[in-house]
């Protein structure tokens, strides 16, 4: 079930399924592979401890100048075990005593000691390194916290960091520059400036202050509306990187048809926790150990991304915090709010109106962050900004009382125009390129004479730079314009009726148009 937030190759974030346990089996293959990217040899190992999504190991390494020992100490990153879903951790799960003098290595010398988790999804693995001075003596268990952004991050870019409660640096980064970060490794965790270390409580470490920042110059509940491809997504992304740099400060989430308010407000869901057993198991091979664990079907309740923002911004009042909805009405916005509807009446200040009392479990989970309220509301500080683009299929009207609690801002057709000036596409039926605006502005010209309404137009971003070519232009462009836009009268545009004989003529190298470009 999905229930807490997971990193994309694109460097986006999806809610999705609790990570299946990893073997150390692959926890070893993912970073001999890293090992091996700078021609490193593996002379010898020792695998001093390993089990399900766990693995120490000490290893020797010929790296051309001198051997290196490694003592790796390597976790599978996973979910946070506080209902945040921005949250990962990994968790040491033996005594202090079991690794001291490990944990205890100077860093600068032969022998180095690595505290490492390893992210996987997608195809992708992304390797977290921790600094090890920051668990001395700790608790068992431990856990060591990273904000699945720069995880996101580290896969589209190869690299990112993020601060912890100790004010230091937690790298992030594909297992491709594990020699290199062991190369340099005490220069890899320096200790953040202005950042005070706290005391660890109950073996887990504390978060990061979220940094304080002031308010953006926009409504708290905006809309952004208008045609297909004419930034509107764009526009709200830049604001956010220019209001809410930090990760920890906003959330993306996409409403459709199916989306629900236990999606977005929250829900109980199962979840499976796991018990050791003595068994040996073995996969279907009957040779490859598996981890010997028993699992228990539990039930929690999981907060949505509405809730866990305005928890968030609660907790937080110095700081501002943006949950971006995109395709507001591609689901039924009202039921999707539910009881929080009335949340989106707000007074000058920008707080609720009207806060009100969330289903039981709801409130039970706020009081578990230490909210202990009777009633609730969207704080100042939190702003809820959306995109809507009402002329796609199967979008849902939004009723004039939801319409009432919000801002709308209209993005005009050619708003963004000159960042898409210098583009160029070529056409099978035109010799040489031709500019996208130049095809744009032409097509668009022609609905404007047939009355087409300006939602249905097409905008400069409606196909990036990269779908600029003869498949791109035909399968997306064509087909927008034969099946959404002119399904009733294609003659406004089209020599022809079908849209199969439009992509036949169009691959002989014939204008589609009944205008020239």
């Amino acid at each position: 079930m999905p229930e807490e937030y997971q990193a994309l190759a694109n460097g986006t974030l999806e809610m999705g399924d609790f990570d299946p346990l990893l073997k150390a089996t692959k926890l070893r293959e993912i970073l001999d592979s890293g090992l091996q990217t700078f021609g490193w040899v593996i002379l010898n190992q020792e695998i001093l401890h390993e089990g399900p999504a766990q693995l120490h190991r000490k290893l020797t390494i010929e790296r051309g100048d001198e051997p290196l020992i490694l003592n790796v100490f390597c976790f599978q990153v996973r979910g946070s075990s506080r209902n945040r879903p921005h949250e990962k951790r990994i968790q040491i799960s033996r005594p202090w005593e079991d690794h001291r003098d490990e944990f205890n290595l100077d860093n600068n010398g032969p022998e180095k000691c690595l505290l490492l988790g390893i992210y996987k999804r997608g195809g992708v693995e992304v390797i977290v390194a921790y600094d090890k001075r920051n668990y001395l003596d700790h608790a068992n268990p431990t856990s060591c916290y990273i904000d699945i952004g720069p995880i996101a991050h580290a896969m589209r870019d190869g690299f990112d960091d993020w601060i912890d409660s100790f004010g230091s640096v937690v790298n992030c980064f594909r297992k491709e520059m594990l020699p290199a970060y062991v190369s340099g490794i005490e220069q890899m965790h320096p200790q953040a400036d202005g950042i005070q270390a706290e005391e660890a409580q109950g073996g887990d470490s504390m978060e990061t202050a979220f940094p304080e920042s002031d308010p953006p110059d926009h409504p708290k509940n905006l809309i952004v509306y208008g045609a297909p491809g004419t930034g509107k997504s764009w526009i709200l992304n830049e604001r956010v990187r220019n209001y809410f740099g930090d990760s920890r400060l906003h959330q993306r989430v996409t409403f459709y048809s199916d989306y629900t308010y236990g999606q977005f407000v929250g829900s109980y869901k199962p979840r499976p926790i796991y018990q050791s057993t003595e068994t040996d198991l073995f996969d279907a091979d009957q040779q490859t150990p598996v981890p010997s664990m028993s699992p228990i079907i539990d039930y929690r309740f999981v907060p949505g991304p509405f809730l866990d923002s305005v928890a968030q911004a609660i907790l937080n009042p110095e700081s501002n915090f943006v949950l971006v909805i995109e395709e507001i009405n591609r689901a039924d916005a009202a039921s999707v709010f539910g009881d929080a509807f009335q949340m989106l009446d707000r007074d000058q200040a920008g707080a609720s109106n009207y806060p009100c009392t969330l289903a039981d479990e709801a409130m039970a989970f706020l009081r578990s962050r230490g909210i202990d309220q009777l009633q609730i509301g969207i704080p100042n500080n939190l702003y809820l900004w959306a995109t809507m683009n009402s002329a796609d299929q199967g979008v849902m009207p939004l009723d004039s009382a939801f319409k009432r609690r919000w801002s709308f801002e209209y993005m005009p057709l050619d708003k963004f125009a000159t960042e898409t000036q210098d583009w160029v596409i070529d056409l099978s039926f035109i010799d040489g390129s031709i500019r996208w605006n130049q095809v744009r502005d032409k097509i668009n010209s022609k609905l404007i004479d047939n009355s087409v309404p300006e939602d249905r137009l097409i905008g400069p971003f409606f196909m990036t730079e990269g779908e600029l070519n003869h498949n791109g232009f035909k399968n997306k462009l064509l087909m927008y314009l034969h099946d959404d836009v002119l399904r009733d009268d294609p003659s406004i545009l089209f020599k022809d009726e079908t849209l199969s004989a439009v992509f036949k003529s169009y691959d002989a190298g014939q204008s589609v148009f009944t205008f020239e470009l």
